[in-house]
């Protein structure tokens, strides 16, 4: 069995092993009064730890290691900051150390056998949440303010994103906002398509004409190069030349240049979601609303705001070519999930603001959760996942946690390691 040392300094800081009756290799009892505060720093491991040795307290700090010897290796000897050594705790003692003046504890002998059996299957076990077999419940509380911690994680990570869009755009908040809601649209295979189409001209060229759908949407599709696309090529209809007549002109007028080399994706894409729907449907909506992080982000309004992003492409593009395709209720719950929510917090944070901070937070609690495969299958080990909050949070738990097998920093770990 091989032993990690992030696996004693979690065992140390969550005291699962015997804890009294302890005894230095030299056979000194010791009390642990105080285990000591963990250092995330470079360093001794814990600090602030206090001990009793016979009669004797001291305060200082404590380091752990597998082997004893570990402590010549990492050179600590010599080094300043292990001066104040109280006690040395290692899993085996397979060097006698000469010349220190603290004692050490060999914590093979007070270990539990359940513990480093459970470790071992969680880091060897190929199931995609290690936990699966070992997972019967957790406390309700405890999970909530776990997942507030992992969706907060998840909420941090896009706002950081948002932040970086909007220097890209220069402070423009409108142009954030509509460059956030269109890589949402486009889905993961088209992200980057679309956030490349709306980088690629100045966006207040819209506000001119979005008054008029069609010349909206003919800026867009024009823009995308779609419109001289082989996709489109096969297509003979009056509303694409009229398109394509809409774009010449305005790309005159405006100096503008098509954006080259941008490949969109069709290929095993539902057609609902086929960039020319997604664009058609973007065009709409800025003909709506082509203030809108005025008129959505900041006037949000839950209520309202499915009736607010059901706009519908032109029904050229639909696959009946008849009636036209709406974004519908899952794709508009994936927009506010991923899109305005970290925007809204964005804002409230940049303008020292923390109603929309809040607000953000309120959204995500007050929506339902996310269906998708990850959520079905945390589902079906025995999670309770009710909002958006939570599905987010295991999002975060599969990715940041269960893959990389970080069960010594989850919440959940800490509970199955902890119950024999």
């Amino acid at each position: 069995m091989k032993i990690k040392e992030e696996l004693l300094h979690f065992i140390w800081q969550y005291k699962l092993f015997h804890t009294h009756s302890l005894y230095s290799t030299d056979g000194e009892r010791i009390d642990i009064l105080d285990f000591g505060r963990y250092n995330y720093d470079a360093g001794p491991d814990f600090s602030m730890a206090k001990i009793k040795i016979n009669q004797t307290i001291l305060v200082g700090n404590i380091e752990i290691h597998v082997y004893a010897s570990d402590y010549i290796k990492h050179k600590h000897t010599n080094d300043a900051r292990y001066k104040n050594i109280i006690l040395h705790v290692v899993y085996e003692e397979d060097k006698t150390l000469t010349n220190i003046e603290f004692p050490t504890i060999e914590l093979k002998h007070y270990l539990d056998e359940k513990t480093l059996e459970k470790y071992v299957y969680l880091m060897d076990t190929l199931s995609v949440v290690p936990c699966q077999q070992l997972y019967t419940s957790i406390d309700p509380i405890r999970f909530r303010l776990f997942a507030q911690k992992l969706c907060f994680e998840r909420l941090e990570k896009k706002v950081l994103e948002v932040a970086a869009l909007h220097t890209q755009c220069k402070g423009d908040w409108n142009k954030t906002a509509i460059i956030s809601l269109s890589a949402y649209l486009g889905q993961n295979v088209n992200k980057e398509a679309f956030m490349r189409l709306l980088m690629s001209f100045d966006l207040r060229i819209i506000s001119k004409y979005c008054k008029n759908k069609t010349k909206t949407e003919a800026l867009l599709m024009g823009q995308s190069a779609l419109l001289q696309s082989a996709y489109i090529a096969k297509r003979k209809h009056p509303y694409i030349e009229q398109l394509k007549k809409e774009y010449q002109h305005l790309q005159a007028l405006n100096e503008l240049e098509t954006i080259q080399a941008i490949e969109w994706k069709f290929a095993k894409m539902r057609p609902v979601a086929f960039p020319t729907v997604r664009i058609s449907q973007l065009a709409h909506l800025l003909f709506l609303y082509p203030n809108f992080f005025d008129e959505i982000i900041l006037a949000f309004d839950i209520k309202n705001i499915y009736k607010q992003l059901d706009v519908q492409c032109h029904e050229l593009w639909s696959p009946s070519q008849q009636e036209p395709i709406t974004l519908g209720k899952s794709t508009i719950d994936i927009i506010i999930i991923n899109a305005i929510v970290p925007l809204m917090f964005y804002y409230g944070q940049a303008s020292g603001n923390e109603y929309y901070m809040d607000r953000a937070l309120h959204i995500l609690e007050s929506l339902k959760a996310e269906e998708n495969k990850i959520t079905r299958l945390y589902e079906s080990i025995g999670f309770r996942i009710e909002t958006a909050l939570e599905s987010q949070a295991v999002l975060t738990l599969k990715n940041q946690y269960c893959e990389p097998k970080k069960c010594l920093n989850c919440a959940i770990g800490l509970e199955i390691l902890r119950n024999n």
